[in-house]
């Protein structure tokens, strides 16, 4: 408490004094910065958030994290971390709250949007193993979107006659299989392989077999 006192004197005595008090109140706590890692996160990604507070009045401070899903306050979420599976698109905020104990601060967020999760091409097989000028050659593709989106597949079929490798047939399918018929596409002594491209619509993998 803070008190002012206002004596006046004439020149020869004082008068009677008058006084005002004041109470200097708590300063709030303020959140000087929030971010979240991974700044640009897929579905399945751990989200971090971090942040910093000061209190002008030396006094402790603690925060409260309050994570929010597309303006949905996560009521279990109350750490630093926020765990997957997320949805493409979903907006998280993750929102600090600064306390010294007596006074609660300004709440200070930081936004991130949820990326697409590009597809995983594992492995292509070709079979037969042991082929002939007038086989059909048969690709099996193997792959994976962690999103759960359907997946579309591109396959390049290439041939090498000695002279170079050439693209002579580009097929595309919803199907993790495509044909490659001998007899119209290569001979005795050529080497032959295919190049297959996954997308989820957004993004792409690819994969070039033996």
């Amino acid at each position: 408490t803070w008190t002012v006192r206002a004596t006046p004197n004439d020149g020869t005595a004082d008068g009677p004094y008058s006084e005002a008090s004041i109470i200097i109140a708590n300063t709030p706590p303020e959140t000087t910065t929030v971010s979240i890692t991974p700044a640009a996160p897929s579905t399945q990604d751990v989200l971090t958030c971090s942040y910093s507070s000061t209190d002008a009045d030396g006094d402790s401070v603690t925060e409260q994290v309050q994570w929010y899903i597309n303006g949905n306050l996560q009521a279990a979420a109350v750490t630093d971390n926020l765990s997957g599976p997320f949805t493409y698109g979903d907006v998280i905020i993750c929102r600090v709250t600064p306390d010294d104990g007596l006074t609660i601060g300004a709440s200070v967020d930081a936004t991130v949007t949820i990326g697409n999760t590009p597809p995983a091409i594992s492995g292509i097989l070709l079979n037969p193993s042991l082929v002939y000028t007038q086989d059909i050659l048969t690709a099996t593709a193997t792959a994976s979107d962690a999103d759960g989106d359907p997946l579309s597949y591109s396959y390049d079929w290439y041939v090498d006659d000695g002279s170079g490798s050439q693209l002579v047939l580009s097929n595309s399918s919803s199907l993790i299989v495509d044909d490659f018929d001998g007899l119209s596409y290569f001979d005795r002594d050529d080497i032959v392989y295919v190049e297959l491209t996954a997308s989820d619509g957004t993004a792409t993998d690819t994969l070039a077999s033996s």
